[in-house]
């Protein structure tokens, strides 16, 4: 009786010291997730969100800003998602208005005599009764498609490893590239949709 009482202690114990082992890995840290991130992202750190189960991490880079869920227990990413898109500058195509200082400075000039009816008669303008052309049959140009090394550049640009396949896919009416990359040296691949005429990153799926 007394042995047997001594044997199940002894496996209780057994079973409590494998508990503790197993549940005692610590969880990801900010400063670990943060590094994780930029690591697979060249951009920068907005912000970092502490979560019950995640950390929800801010990153701007090149076409535009995101939000990238990881899970505190995994390190996994479990979502990105966009949330801002990147505005290009056109401050240099913006002409100088005029002001009206240079306006006075340069009036029109009022001092030729206008063309009596009877030159108007004599001389008639050469274009007078030439028809005109009309453009407006005129076809729109197609917009030009990304080629697979352009997407592939904005893929890489976007998430550094190895491609291992590009696709050109089209639905509804609008056509995207499928470019899949493997990160070196872990068994996690993404897919990367770009958009085939504005080379748009339109999302980033992560496969285990």
């Amino acid at each position: 009786m007394l042995i047997g009482a001594g044997v199940f202690l002894v496996v209780m114990f057994a079973v409590w010291q494998v508990s503790r082992v197993m549940t005692s890995a610590q969880p990801l840290t900010a400063e670990e997730a943060t590094q994780k991130v930029q690591e697979l992202y060249s951009g920068d750190i907005v912000s970092v969100k502490e979560g019950t189960n995640l950390y929800l991490i801010t990153i701007v880079l090149d076409p535009g800003t995101y939000e990238i869920e990881i899970d505190r227990e995994t390190g996994e990413i479990a979502s990105m998602t966009r949330t801002k898109e990147a505005v290009a500058s056109n401050e240099g195509d913006q002409k100088k208005p005029t002001t009206g200082e240079e306006q006075i400075e340069n009036p029109p000039n009022t001092s030729q005599e206008k063309p009596s009816e009877q030159d108007a008669i004599e001389n008639p303008p050469e274009n007078q009764g030439t028809p005109t052309e009309d453009n407006s049959n005129a076809q729109p140009e197609t917009p030009k498609q990304l080629t697979e090394k352009e997407a592939i550049a904005i893929a890489l640009k976007q998430l550094n490893g190895e491609v291992e396949d590009v696709e050109l896919e089209e639905s509804g009416g609008s056509t995207y590239y499928l470019v899949e990359i493997e990160r070196e040296g872990e068994e996690a691949e993404a897919t990367i949709q770009i958009n085939a005429i504005s080379g748009e990153v339109m999302s980033v799926i992560w496969d285990d």
